[in-house]
């Protein structure tokens, strides 16, 4: 049997019960994310932990080439341009606006790119915090009683 066109989180491989029960020959994504206002989707989410950032972002066509101060409070982001260049020595995390992409839309850990040498940061910390920030809120989806 073949099944085309399923999404990574499809419940058919749950219905399944075996995950030897099945293989996939192929993979691909179609969903990219191209940053061209850096403070306003930055502004724009909610986050789950307070904290303070400051992000040198690199664009090769230079819509959100910058450095931005994110500061977060009550799970809400305000964002200051602090520069026009990218400020690599005030900056606690250097990446490009691909890699801020794939971790606004959340299929990579900026740990996960720190690792790989996309994400640079004078402090080991600093990409673990921004992992801690842009973490989904968790909401309850239901109650159980006893």
């Amino acid at each position: 049997m073949k099944y085309n066109r399923s999404r990574l989180d499809d419940p058919i491989v749950a219905a399944l019960g075996d995950n030897r029960a099945y293989d996939v020959d192929h993979e691909e994504d179609h969903v990219w994310l191209r940053v061209l206002d850096v403070e306003a989707v930055l502004a724009s989410r909610p986050y789950a932990v307070d904290g303070s950032l400051t992000l040198a972002v690199t664009d090769a066509l230079g819509f959100a080439s910058g450095t931005y101060r994110l500061d977060v409070q009550e799970a809400r982001g305000s964002v200051t341009k602090v520069a026009d260049d990218v400020d690599v020595a005030g900056s606690d995390i250097q990446l490009d606006v691909a890699d801020l992409g794939a971790l606004l839309l959340g299929s990579v850990s900026p740990t996960t790119l720190a690792s790989a040498g996309l994400v640079r940061a004078v402090d080991p910390a600093a990409p673990a915090l921004l992992r801690t920030m842009l973490t989904p809120p968790r909401t309850p989806h239901g109650i159980t009683y006893f």
